[in-house]
């Protein structure tokens, strides 16, 4: 077995296209969830209209569900944003500052955003289990079916993230501090 410079470079480079294609499977996953989330919910909601208002029926249930589709569907968009690199950020000052200091700021940025994706993650398990005992009104459905998304969420990001530190590069880091320079 080599060991050294270059089959640590390989390893990592391996590393790094595993975690990218998990990453991307991931997110491939979470975009047809969320879509179907969202269809689910404009037939619920078209089906609560329809028996409101032509039917004159109400179904109250369909609230509960809306509210739970909605929720996942906008909680599951945070992971998909994260992943294109589409949340709101604050960039002016890293389009001023030299590549080298870009660079270590990066590093600490992206700590950071571990960190926090991390309290994220453990905090919403935490507020999860605490679901398992309360239960929707109509439905009875235990909350901890609307909450565990939250957790989801926070692991699919911390994956896309260190899919991102992984893979990055110094055309890659320059675009980061400059969004909009076209990487394709």
């Amino acid at each position: 077995m080599r060991s050294g410079p270059d089959n640590n470079t390989t390893m990592l480079k391996r590393l790094a296209r595993a975690v990218q294609a998990l990453s991307d499977r991931l997110n491939s996953a979470i975009e047809i969830l969320s879509v179907s989330c969202l269809s689910a919910l404009v037939f619920v909601v078209g089906l609560k209209i329809i028996a409101r208002y032509i039917a004159v029926y109400p179904m109250p249930w369909t609230e509960e569900i809306a509210k739970f589709l909605l929720t996942w569907s906008v909680v599951l968009g945070i992971s998909i944003a994260f992943k294109k690199g589409e949340l709101v950020a604050s960039t002016y000052l890293l389009t001023k500052l030299p590549e080298s200091i870009v660079s270590w700021l990066f590093g600490l940025i992206q700590l950071v955003v571990f960190v926090l994706l991390l309290v994220f993650m453990t905090e919403g398990w935490s507020y999860t289990v605490t679901g398992l005992e309360a239960v929707s009104p109509i439905l009875r459905i235990p909350l901890f079916y609307s909450y565990v998304v939250t957790p989801i969420t926070a692991g699919c990001c911390l994956v896309h993230q260190i899919a991102l530190v992984l893979n990055i590069d110094r055309k890659r880091l320059r675009a980061y501090a400059q969004p909009e320079l076209d990487l394709e």
